[in-house]
C-alpha cells in the first residue's frame, strides 16, 4: 500500500511538472500558427515571436500587433531556440516518468486521473497575481484569448481577471479576440466589463480592428455594446474609413443605436472604484502633497488603520493624492498636481482623511464627494474628474501623438507663475503624458508627410491643433526664437501654453492664452 502511494505521489509530481512546463513554454509559441516556434524569429520593437517560415516573405509589419518593423529589428532568437530545445527534451523525460508500468497504472489510475483533472481545473490561477503580465505585457487572459480557450477565459473572468489590462502593444484581450475572430470570447469579455472604445495600437479601437478584419458579426456585437463609430486612430481615420466590403460599409452607415443603450459604468467595468466590494484598499499607495503637520499626522493614522502605504514622492503607482484645499475646493498648482492630472489620479481634499478615520470598512468609501474641483484660479472646473475619467477609460494620456522640442537653455530655471521648471522637469512632464521629447529641432518639411493626429484633438476636425503633432516650446524674452512656426503640423508656442494645457488637461487653442497666429 505504501509503495502504491509513493508511486502515485511520484506520478502526480511529474504531472504537475508537465503542466508547469507547458505554461512556461507558452511564451515560445508562434504568434501566427500558435505552435512552438520553429527557427524562432523575434521582432525587437514589440518582442513578438514567430516561426521563420510563418513570416518568410511577409511585409515588414508584425502580423500580431500590426507594428511597423525595420529590417534591423528582425533577428533570429538564438536564446529562445535553445530554451525550446531544452524544453522539448525535458518534456520527453517527463512523458517517460509520467507513464508508469501497466500494473502501476492499474493500481493508481483512479487517483492519478483525479489529481490530473484537479490540476487542470485550478492550474496556476491564484487571485493575488491573476493579472500579472509576462515579458510582453500579456496577462493570462490575453494568452487564453489568443489561444481561443473559451473555458479558461470564463474561468479567469470569474476569478476576477481584469478584462481591461493592456499589453506592451497597448492591446486589450478584446483586441486580441477580435483579431482572431473569437466571437464567443468577445461576448464574454464585453459582458465582464471590457471597454469597447479603449484605444489600442495606433489608437485603434476594437471596432477599428473588426472592420479591418471585415467581420460583420463582430461589428454588430461591438455596436450592440455601444462602440463609438466616430472614434479616430492616430491617422485620423474612423472605423468606416477602413471598410472594404459593401456589407460592412452599409452596416456602419445604417446603424442607429437604441435610445436606451447606455455604456456600462466605467467604475464597475474597471473594478477600481472604492464603492466596489471586490476592490481592496489593503496596500494601495497614497501620497500627501504639501500637507500641514496636522494633516500629515492624520494621514499616517489613516494609513495605519486601513493598511495603506504612504509614498514620499509622487509616482505612477499612487492611487490617490491628498491635498489642502480652499473654500472653493481647489488646490494650489504644483509639480505634483501636474503629474497627478497627467496620470488621471484621484485628487482628494483632507476631508477624506477625517471621514476615513470614522470608517471601519473602506469598501463603502465614496471618493467622489472629496474630489477637488480644480486648481486655484479655476474653481468648479472639474478638470481632475475629467483627467481621472480619461484614465479609467484606458484612453491615451494628454500628449499622446505629440512631439516636443525645447528651444531653451538647459542650465536655466524657467518660471511659470510660482512654479519653476528646468528642461529636465519639463521633459519629465512630457514623457509622463505619453509625449516624446526631441533632441533636435524638427524640420517642417520632413514631418509633414508622416505626422500623427494627437489623440486628444483627433475627434475635433475644427480644432486649430487637429493636425498639429510637433511643438517647439520657448521662453518669451531674451533667447526667444526669431522664427516661429505656425503651420498646421508644427507650431512654436511659449512655455506657459504647455503648463496651462496640463492644468486644463486639454490641448488648448493658443488663442486661449492670448496667442493669435
Amino acid at each position: 500500500m505504501g509503495t502504491n502511494t509513493a508511486m502515485t505521489s511520484s506520478t502526480n509530481e511529474w504531472i504537475r511538472t508537465n503542466v508547469a512546463l507547458k505554461n512556461f513554454m507558452e511564451d515560445f509559441l508562434c504568434c501566427k500558427c500558435k505552435n512552438t516556434a520553429q527557427n524562432p524569429i523575434r521582432y525587437q520593437n514589440c518582442s513578438h515571436i514567430f516561426c521563420s517560415a510563418c513570416v518568410r516573405g511577409a511585409k515588414l509589419i508584425c502580423w500580431k500587433c500590426k507594428t511597423s518593423v525595420k529590417r534591423n529589428e528582425v533577428y533570429s532568437d538564438i536564446i529562445a531556440a535553445g530554451i525550446i530545445t531544452y524544453g522539448e527534451t525535458i518534456a520527453q523525460i517527463i512523458n517517460q516518468k509520467e507513464s508508469p508500468s501497466k500494473n502501476d497504472r492499474q493500481q493508481s489510475s483512479n487517483v492519478s486521473i483525479q489529481e490530473h483533472d484537479v490540476s487542470l481545473r485550478t492550474r496556476n490561477i491564484p487571485k493575488g497575481d491573476i493579472n500579472k503580465p509576462n515579458m510582453k505585457g500579456e496577462t493570462r487572459l490575453h494568452t487564453a484569448c489568443i489561444k481561443a480557450n473559451t473555458d479558461m477565459v470564463r474561468t479567469l473572468l470569474e476569478a476576477g481577471a481584469n478584462p481591461n489590462t493592456k499589453d506592451h502593444s497597448n492591446w486589450l484581450p478584446l483586441h486580441e479576440s477580435v483579431s482572431f475572430h473569437h466571437y464567443e470570447i468577445c461576448e464574454l469579455l464585453l459582458e465582464a466589463g471590457a471597454l469597447p472604445n479603449t484605444p489600442g495600437h495606433f489608437n485603434r479601437t476594437a471596432l477599428h480592428e473588426a472592420v479591418m478584419e471585415d467581420d460583420s458579426k463582430l461589428i454588430e456585437l461591438l455596436l450592440q455594446h455601444n462602440s463609438d463609430l466616430s472614434a479616430r486612430d492616430c491617422f485620423g481615420k474612423t472605423p468606416l474609413d477602413y471598410a472594404v466590403s459593401d456589407e460592412v460599409r452599409r452596416l456602419l452607415t445604417d446603424y442607429k443605436p437604441a435610445k436606451n443603450l447606455l455604456e456600462k459604468s466605467i467604475a464597475s467595468s474597471l473594478n477600481i472604484t472604492c464603492n466596489n466590494k471586490s476592490f481592496t484598499w489593503n496596500g494601495i499607495n497614497v501620497f500627501g502633497s504639501n500637507l500641514s503637520s496636522e494633516n500629515r499626522s492624520l494621514l499616517i493614522q489613516v494609513a495605519n488603520k486601513h493598511r495603506l502605504k504612504i509614498v514620499k514622492d509622487f509616482k505612477p503607482t499612487v492611487m490617490l493624492v491628498v491635498v489642502e484645499v480652499n473654500n472653493q475646493n481647489t488646490t494650489p498648482l504644483s509639480n505634483d498636481i501636474l503629474l497627478a492630472i497627467l496620470h488621471g489620479k484621484w485628487i482628494v481634499s483632507t476631508q477624506w482623511l477625517r471621514h476615513s478615520m470614522e470608517l471601519e470598512d473602506m469598501s463603502v468609501e465614496d471618493l467622489e464627494q472629496f474630489e477637488v474641483q480644480g486648481t486655484t484660479g479655476m474653481p468648479f472646473s472639474g478638470i481632475p474628474t475629467r483627467a481621472r475619467t480619461n484614465s479609467q477609460k484606458q484612453n491615451p494620456k494628454l500628449f499622446n501623438g505629440c512631439y516636443f522640442f525645447f528651444q531653451m537653455n538647459g542650465q536655466f530655471l524657467y518660471s511659470v507663475g510660482r512654479l519653476g521648471f528646468t528642461i529636465a522637469d519639463l521633459a519629465h512632464l512630457i514623457t509622463e503624458g505619453e509625449g516624446e521629447v526631441l533632441k533636435r529641432e524638427p524640420d517642417p518639411e520632413l514631418i509633414q508627410s508622416h505626422r500623427e493626429i494627437p489623440f486628444h484633438v483627433g475627434g475635433d476636425l475644427k480644432h486649430p491643433l487637429h493636425k498639429c503633432s510637433h511643438y517647439i516650446i520657448y521662453a518669451p524674452g531674451k533667447g526667444e526664437p526669431a522664427i516661429k512656426y505656425n503651420m498646421d503640423h508644427i507650431k512654436s508656442l511659449p512655455l506657459i501654453w504647455l503648463i496651462t494645457c496640463i492644468e486644463h488637461f486639454e490641448l488648448l487653442d493658443p488663442a486661449f492664452i492670448g496667442i493669435t497666429q
